[in-house]
């Protein structure tokens, strides 16, 4: 008996405090039995009694989301292969090594229900990923499974290190979700690791439109034109004009097949839409006109604009001009997200024999269709990445001083600027180049904004003779210290110091992957752009009585510098401030501030350049006028 009182015993003690024989996800479908588990960076919570729930503080709902249980969770379609080793980590033990140079291959997640506190609201979608050898292009997006979710959104990549890429969207009031990594153009490896789809942790409360791209339509040999006397809308590819250029801008691709004022979207996702056309609109009447009238409107085949445009002709008898007005802006609303989206400008006629309408695409008249996305007041969503932030708590990994302690460090940034402070005390140094980290793996500037180790804060001890310098180098993830009375350049050992000293330093460090003109919006109404790169836009006043003259801009400096004094046939030539544009500008556009019912002025862009754009003024009936006009260009700064 006592011996088997002892054995229970010990067999009790044994199982003290061993967790549950089983645990479950809450997105499991079963359990699994494990005696051992690990928490991400120890984020749980004791909750007494028995453990029902592991509160981990994480939002995250991927399966797998860092790869540490190989590739479950992860399929690949397409041609091409991936691994999970720890050459790829980021984080823990394991990355995803994707090899893959075919476009169209996709990598993606199992598809997980959307629980219910997280439909219909902002999401966040990201990924660490590093370009490890090659070049390549990647889209990385959420689908429902059969439709992009968020718009499909190129990633950025490092060589050195790993960079979060994030991409905000709207969570569907239903279904299932999953993260999609697409390969558009490239090869090399890329490693993938710390993936997310959780609730949006970097959005602020403003709404903005959002131009999502379009395309320049130039070099045809004629107007798009409707089919005579149509009184159904139509597309405009009766008698098609030959020689068209379509130039996508944004993240629109060229309409396909035969040539039409027509922009394409490889997705589009749920929300309203603005879009419009610029350039020239005609309408030609019957022989002896009666009041004829045409009509405009942009459809996706299936889903209609809400507007309906309307240009009434009223000119001369013998039906041979065509009077010429600007263009024309509606509006649509996607409910679901829509895949491989073409919006087509149809037109037609009120039935009078003989009446025709057009749009321009030729060299001296070319079109403009741009197309602007509305997010909803919460959803505005600016990249953590281009983000400035408060000053932030951080606790630093120091070399070469021992054990440290009582630290009190902080971290903000400014534009493309991490600012530090640091206050600690240094323990027993040693013989190695002493050093403390940036905050969250963050890497210095590479070569192109820190050529060489440079000085970039200064430091203080609480002892004389004990100061110095914080110095940075390329491409490094620490900063070094120097101290007064040798080499400003020269970096210190931990020996340098003595033990128990109060340290406080402050230092203003480039870091890599950082712009200073991608500053996130701080008041309503401001606005970003999905483009590549950044955009700018400005407009002024010209003046325009028998001379012309810049009469206000709406910034200053402005971007119109110079002009011709005198103008030639109601027309004026602008001249852009020097690096205004990288490239010429995505459109200009003008309009007459003097308009009155009796004249019916139209002002139309003639040549435009990445240094110069011309307009003329002109009446319905075709005769040029010196008047003043409003003016407005945006494209690639």
């Amino acid at each position: 008996m006592r011996k088997l009182i002892a054995l229970l015993l010990i067999s009790s003690q044994a199982f003290a405090g061993l967790p549950p024989t089983t645990i479950q996800g809450q997105s499991d479908s079963s359990a699994k039995t494990k005696f051992g588990f690990q928490v991400p960076h120890n984020q749980s919570t004791d909750l007494g009694g028995i453990k029902a729930l592991i509160e981990t503080g994480n939002t995250n709902i991927l399966k797998n989301p860092g790869f540490e249980g190989g590739s479950t969770g992860w399929t690949l379609s397409g041609t091409g292969s991936f691994t999970v080793d720890a050459t790829a980590k980021g984080t823990g033990a394991l990355g995803l090594n994707s090899s893959i140079s075919t476009g169209g291959t996709t990598i993606k997640s199992d598809l997980v229900t959307i629980p219910n506190g997280y439909l219909g609201k902002n999401g966040v979608v990201s990924c660490d990923i590093k370009q490890a050898s090659g070049t390549a292009s990647r889209y990385l997006y959420v689908s429902d499974g059969t439709n992009p979710i968020s718009t499909p959104t190129l990633i950025n990549v490092n060589t050195n290190n790993f960079t979060e890429n994030k991409i905000n969207f709207i969570f569907p009031s239903s279904g299932s979700i999953q993260l999609v990594y697409e390969v558009v153009s490239g090869s090399g490896n890329q490693y993938i690791d710390d993936c997310k789809i959780s609730l949006a942790d970097n959005i602020g409360s403003v709404s903005q439109a959002i131009l999502l791209g379009g395309v320049k339509i130039t070099g045809c040999n004629n107007d798009f034109s409707a089919p005579l006397t149509s009184s159904t809308l139509t597309s405009m590819v009766t008698s098609p004009p030959t020689g068209c250029v379509f130039t996508p801008f944004g993240s629109a691709t060229a309409p396909t097949g035969t040539a039409r004022p027509a922009v394409g979207f490889p997705s589009m996702g749920i929300g309203s839409y603005k879009i419009e056309y610029e350039g020239t609109v005609s309408v030609r009447a019957q022989t002896t006109p009666g009041g004829d009238s045409g009509y405009f409107q942009f459809t996706d085949g299936t889903t209609t604009a809400r507007e309906l445009s309307t240009f009434n002709y009223r000119g001369d008898s013998s039906g041979a001009t065509n009077p010429k007005w600007s263009g024309f802006s509606q509006s649509f609303e996607y409910t679901t997200p829509k895949s491989t989206v073409t919006w087509e400008i149809f037109a037609k006629s009120d039935g009078n024999s003989g009446s025709q309408e057009y749009i321009s695409g030729t060299t001296a008249k070319p079109g403009v269709i741009r197309v602007y996305y509305f997010p909803s007041s919460s959803q505005q969503a600016v990249s953590s990445a281009q983000a400035d932030y408060d000053w932030t708590a951080y606790t630093p990994t120091f070399t070469g001083f021992g054990t440290v302690t009582n630290i009190e460090c902080q971290h903000q940034r400014v534009t493309s600027n991490l600012n530090i402070r640091c206050k600690y005390i240094i323990g027993t140094g040693t013989g190695v180049e002493a050093r403390v980290s940036l905050p969250n793996s963050l890497t210095s500037a590479d070569t192109t904004k820190i050529p060489t180790l440079q000085n970039v804060g200064s430091n203080g001890f609480s002892s004389s003779g004990q100061n110095g310098n914080m110095l940075i180098e390329p491409s490094v993830t620490y900063l070094t210290y120097a101290l007064t009375g040798t080499n400003a350049l020269s970096k210190a050992l931990g020996t340098s110091f003595t033990t128990g000293l109060t340290h406080s330093f402050y230092a203003s460090i480039p870091i890599q992957g950082w712009s200073s003109n991608q500053r996130a919006p701080t008041l309503v109404g401001s606005v970003t752009s999905n483009s590549g790169s950044a955009i700018r836009v400005d407009s002024a006043l010209i003046g325009n009585n028998g001379t012309c003259s810049i009469t206000s801009q709406s910034s200053s400096p402005g971007m119109f510098t110079s002009i011709n004094p005198t103008p030639a046939n109601g027309g004026c030539t602008i001249t852009f401030t020097s690096g205004a544009f990288s490239s010429a500008p995505y459109f200009c556009s003008c309009n007459p501030t003097n308009m009155t019912a009796s004249d019916q002025q139209v002002c139309r862009i003639t040549t435009q350049s990445v240094s110069t754009f011309t307009y003329r003024v002109a009446t319905a009936s075709a005769s040029y006028q010196n008047d003043p006009v409003q003016i407005m260009c945006f494209g690639p700064r």
